[in-house]
């Protein structure tokens, strides 16, 4: 596969699940289970929504450490300063 062609995710870096597709796939093999590429793709898909989710939630808690001095004037002003990084997150996790 060219570079040009490897997925990259909004955050531009580089997407590629071939190796754990092909690991999932010879260790169904030698563990004698018949090999299921869905098997294989939706561990695949696991991993790559549960490394995003990680990253979005560090992120998050990273922004509202600097962001955030306790305790606020205001509930309005706590309210907003979550809400812009729930909104971040948010763009951080949509897919091209």
């Amino acid at each position: 596969m060219r570079k040009s062609q490897m997925g990259k995710h909004k955050m531009r870096e580089k997407v590629m699940g071939l190796g754990t597709l092909v690991t999932t796939y010879v260790d169904a093999i030698n563990s004698g289970a018949v090999p299921c590429l869905d098997d294989a793709v939706t561990t695949l898909a696991q991993r790559e929504n549960s490394a995003a989710v990680q990253k979005a939630a560090d992120h998050s808690s990273e922004q509202m450490a600097q962001r955030l001095r306790l305790p606020t004037d205001t509930l309005q002003e706590l309210l907003g300063i979550h809400s812009k990084e729930g909104d971040l997150c948010r763009r951080m996790k949509r897919p091209l």
